[in-house]
């Protein structure tokens, strides 16, 4: 929240964009074909546009998300009050204390009509978490591979709504491996937990509307979301629905740039099921050696904040960053608490 301030003197002082006479007030299409900064959505909202026929968009994008502490509901935790002996009762074996995830999402776009745009997401991903043990000392452990790629149909139902409907292909493993500190300090080859795989392991359904409108000088819009896991996976489980919805705002600067702010909410279910080997070998339940392991331990309620910057060309390409933080944070916890997350893009329609 502290950042938003400083939005309000760029919004203030900068030169808007001139109104022809023969627009009105409220008027949702720009008189003029010349290409704004605003006319997509922040970078960090997927899926909030469509193509005429026979138009391609090709995009990548690098995220990273750091994560630091752990929380339960609104409350923030110690390390120190969750380690323990599990084997008593007592506390967890080894809890994370810090993670990031750093990821590279290519993404391609064709309208084979002006009602119909095709979309396909490929991400790459490396996640870090660090970890203390009970004994007091520090480890850390690491996967990176591709995750699960979407394949998505965008439908224009009027001139501000499109609806969509995405299908997620388990590409990402689920059985991503790493040393770890086992009982006694015992370095140890585990499965490590859920939030360290690379991807969810089921068919994914992904349905989602978009509502966008422009002026000459503003743009806003509102998208919604779901995930649904359409089965178990291979190891037993399924991970939890989610929904996402997100509005944002953006002005028009001099020069082809604008600014943007917006607002994310993300609310995700717990695991349905159980991956059995994850955690410790030698008979230790995985939920009682870290609560990272735990599947009624994943649940999320949040909302972020952003504030973006973006820039186009007059050939179409388009370069963009946006960074949040959480606003609100409510964690079916332990659970790792979210920092902030950054996004840095490059798109190109031709």
């Amino acid at each position: 929240m502290t950042l938003f301030p400083l939005l309000i003197p760029i919004l203030a002082l900068s030169p808007p964009v001139q109104e022809p006479d023969s627009l009105s007030p409220g008027t949702t299409l720009v008189a003029s074909s010349e290409t704004r900064a605003t006319d997509h959505a922040p970078i960090g909202v997927m899926g909030d546009h469509t193509h005429r026929a026979g138009e391609w968009m090709v995009s990548v994008r690098s995220m990273c998300m750091s994560m630091t502490g752990l929380r339960d509901g609104s409350t923030d935790l110690t390390p120190n009050a969750l380690l323990g002996n599990p084997m008593m009762g007592t506390g967890y074996l080894s809890v994370p204390t810090s993670m990031t995830m750093d990821m590279l999402m290519f993404g391609a776009m064709y309208a084979p009509s002006d009602e119909l745009t095709l979309m396909a997401m490929v991400p790459y991903s490396r996640k870090d978490m660090n970890l203390t043990h009970t004994s007091g000392a520090t480890f850390s452990t690491r996967t990176e591979g591709l995750g699960d790629v979407s394949l998505t149909a965008l439908h224009d139902v009027s001139e501000e709504v499109h609806v969509a409907l995405g299908l997620s292909i388990p590409t990402g493993s689920t059985t991503e491996r790493d040393t770890a500190l086992g009982m006694g300090g015992v370095p140890t080859d585990v499965r490590l937990p859920y939030p360290m795989q690379l991807g969810s392991g089921t068919f994914d359904l992904r349905p989602g509307v978009t509502w966008t409108r422009r002026t000459d000088d503003w743009s806003f819009g509102a998208q919604g979301t779901y995930v649904a896991r359409i089965d178990e996976n291979e190891e037993g489980y399924a991970l939890g629905d989610e929904v996402h919805a997100t509005a944002w705002v953006a002005r028009n600067l001099a020069s082809h740039w604008s600014v943007s702010a917006r607002l994310a909410y993300l609310d995700r279910g717990n695991i349905d099921g159980t991956d059995e080997t994850q955690g410790t070998p030698g008979g230790m339940p995985p939920a009682i050696a870290l609560p990272n392991a735990d599947p009624n331990l994943q649940g999320a309620r949040r909302m972020d904040l952003f504030l973006g910057v973006n820039h186009v060309t007059p050939d179409g390409h388009r370069l963009a960053l946006e960074v949040g933080t959480p606003v609100m944070e409510h964690l079916d916890g332990p659970q790792m608490s979210t920092d902030w997350i950054a996004t840095i893009g490059w798109q190109w329609s031709f």
